[in-house]
């Protein structure tokens, strides 16, 4: 099916990536250059256009990440087209064997791509309100790059669906329940402490005793469908994910409350009630 398309699905991709990496660092480049008036007009556009050969770039920080981004998914859409996304008949003719290797297409669904979507909602919201938030979220987003990247591998280890599937469920089993329990608790008691703090003190309570009971319901309908379809298991997981992450961006929009100062001036408080501290006892004599 791949060798009938001209340009398949990843050169597309990286093609994509790198002509708007080349745009973005020649309108970057022009906008830093317009502002300096020292430079002429012609400068200005002639310098992005040879890579500051003849003239300038602006801040060369910026134009060099985009400048090497798109270098980089350049060659990585070369390489794609190459080889055909992987295409088991082309990877034999560029590397001139006579057998081909053996793989299966992959299918089914894939909830990586929306999970690494959702941590980077979650990265951005944390780095302009709440750093747990964040690291939270980039530690989310690491783990489901290594995921994906370890399901990609397994699905062309052979033709055989059951063996591939084999291999991968025992390299993650074994430390992706407990991974993933730790993370999801971090996030939901990062982003619902959030509206926690925002709302008054009755209405946190109100809040939190309807949160309890929704995970309580929610629990308790999984629990009684044990052959409930991963569809359906795969929604409830996104829509508490999209709970989570509107509960977080409502707090940190309305703000925390505010909370009453504690005043410690000296007075120590006791069970019974407030007991002032003595008074100094002076040195001289009294009159």
């Amino acid at each position: 099916m791949l060798r009938s398309r001209v340009l398949t699905p990843g050169f597309k991709l990286f093609g994509g990536i790198t002509v708007l990496s080349l745009i973005g660092a020649f309108l970057f480049a022009l906008g830093n250059n317009i502002a300096n008036t020292d430079q002429g007009l012609i400068d200005s556009v002639v310098g992005p256009l040879t890579l500051g050969w003849k003239g300038g770039v602006g801040s060369h920080l910026g134009y060099t990440v985009l400048v090497g981004t798109a270098v980089a998914s350049g060659v990585l859409a070369g390489l794609l087209q190459a080889f055909r996304d992987a295409d088991s008949e082309s990877q034999a003719e560029v590397t001139h064997v006579e057998a081909r290797p053996l793989t299966a297409v992959p299918h089914g669904a894939s909830y990586a791509p929306l999970a690494a979507a959702l941590a980077g909602v979650g990265l951005l919201i944390g780095l302009a309100a709440s750093t747990p938030l964040a690291l939270a979220s980039l530690f989310v987003l690491i783990m489901v790059a290594l995921v994906w990247t370890t399901r990609a591998w397994a699905n062309r280890l052979s033709d055989d669906d059951a063996a591939n599937t084999a291999r991968y469920e025992q390299l993650m089993e074994p430390w992706r329940i407990p991974v993933v329990s730790i993370v999801a608790i971090a996030i939901v008691v990062l982003g619902v402490s959030r509206l926690l703090l925002a709302v008054s003190k009755t209405g946190s309570v109100i809040v939190f005793s309807l949160i309890a009971v929704v995970f309580f319901v929610g629990a308790a309908l999984v629990a009684s469908r044990p052959r409930i379809s991963r569809s359906a298991l795969s929604l409830a997981i996104i829509v508490a994910v999209l709970i989570v992450l509107g509960s977080a961006i409502a707090g940190l929009v309305v703000g925390q409350r505010e909370f009453p100062p504690h005043h410690g001036s000296g007075e120590s408080h006791s069970s019974i009630g407030v007991v002032a501290d003595p008074p100094a006892v002076s040195n001289g004599a009294s009159a």
